[in-house]
């Protein structure tokens, strides 16, 4: 089509998608599995007196409140196949009921049930599932000639015929689909994640701009020849250590300066770009040292984002350097990655030079006896 005179701002509201593609849908159909469940029990006394008949017929019994339906149990007492007699036992559809069971106008209903014999102790046993079958006017009837040995019947161990009285349990259940359409005219929103995002995305963008233009600040931040401004009240929310020195009687507090004289500059700088951001960056040299700095001022939010991008590097020639570190900083994410890592690369590891020498070293020797105890309980 040509574009030729089409307002601007009206393509713009075209492509406009807040929401996703099922938020937008003009029609919405649901489908509920509908179910009726009901069982039969059946008591066939003298049973020995029963193989000397083909077939038994159980009582008429009726499917349920809803349905209705007329079933039988179809009994083949004995029933010779390849010299062993078995019992036959099927599900029989006497009449459809009056019912909300229906299929585009045929009499069809699908059905799921199980046969079991009940035990001396009225436990169900030698349970026969049959998976989803459909009963309609041209198939009445489901079931299974071999269902149980007769012999099995009367195991002197564990008889399923009790006083010459066998219980045959069978329970059914009818399954149907119910559908339902609606028009729908919604709304299109924002998911909760993208609101979440962009709410996070302007916050950054916020104190990125606040700690780049010092905006209203009340701190200066010393570091060698460079000095950084920033706010008493956001470097006290994120941290403990500073709050204390803003609250308590404390040199910063009366002169509204912090020195910091173990850190590098680049080091403070991206420490209160995260502080004012929530952004960490890449993981790169420097990010061991926000890992450090981060434990000297209780910043948890950095030193768990430092962890998760310091464990991100591990490999054979560092792993030993990086224990050492989540070690003397309090680190246990990162120090439980690098155990377990060392553990499933410990060939690899001990081949390097600094693990040779870290194992020797007195200094390192509750590390060693805890990477050792933690390869033994993993």
């Amino acid at each position: 089509m040509n574009g030729a005179g089409v307002n601007s701002s009206e393509n713009s509201a075209k492509r406009l998608c807040l929401g996703s593609a099922a938020g937008s849908a003009h029609y919405l159909s649901t489908t509920n599995i509908e179910k009726e469940a009901f069982s039969f029990l059946w008591k066939l006394n003298d049973y020995s007196t029963s193989s000397n008949f083909k077939k038994i017929t159980s009582p008429i019994f009726h499917g349920g409140p809803k349905s209705n339906h007329s079933w039988q149990l179809l009994l083949y007492p004995k029933t010779n196949l390849e010299g062993v007699n078995y019992l036959g036992m099927y599900l029989h559809l006497v009449e459809f009921g009056d019912t909300w069971f229906r299929s585009f106008g045929t009499r069809k209903i699908s059905v799921r049930f199980k046969f079991s014999v009940l035990d001396e102790n009225g436990c169900a046993s030698r349970p026969w599932n049959v998976p989803l079958v459909e009963f309609s006017k041209s198939s009445t009837t489901w079931g299974q000639y071999k269902y149980i040995r007769c012999s099995d019947l009367l195991s002197p161990t564990q008889p399923l015929v009790v006083d010459n009285c066998l219980k045959l349990l069978c329970e059914v259940w009818i399954l149907d689909m119910k559908h339902s359409v609606q028009k729908c005219n919604p709304p299109t929103f924002p998911t909760e994640e993208e609101r979440d995002k962009a709410r996070k995305l302007k916050l950054a963008s916020n104190g990125r701009k606040m700690f780049k233009d010092s905006i209203l600040t009340d701190i200066v931040i010393t570091v060698g020849e460079t000095t950084f401004k920033a706010h008493k009240a956001i470097l006290s929310a994120n941290s403990p250590v500073f709050a204390a020195m803003f609250t308590a009687d404390m040199i910063e507090k009366e002169q509204n300066s912090v020195v910091i004289t173990d850190f590098e500059e680049d080091v403070v700088k991206s420490m209160l770009q995260y502080v004012y951001s929530g952004e960490i960056g890449e993981p790169n040299e420097q990010t061991p040292r926000l890992l450090e700095i981060a434990e000297k001022y209780n910043l948890d939010e950095l030193k768990q984002d430092a962890e998760y991008a310091i464990a991100q590097t591990l490999n054979v020639f560092n792993a030993v350097e990086i224990l050492m570190l989540a070690h003397t900083q309090n680190a246990s994410f990162l120090k439980s990655c690098t155990m377990n890592f060392i553990n499933c690369n410990k060939d690899e590891v001990m081949k390097t030079k600094i693990f040779q020498e870290a194992a020797n070293d007195p200094a390192t020797k509750d590390l060693f006896v805890e990477l050792y105890h933690s390869k033994n309980s993993s």
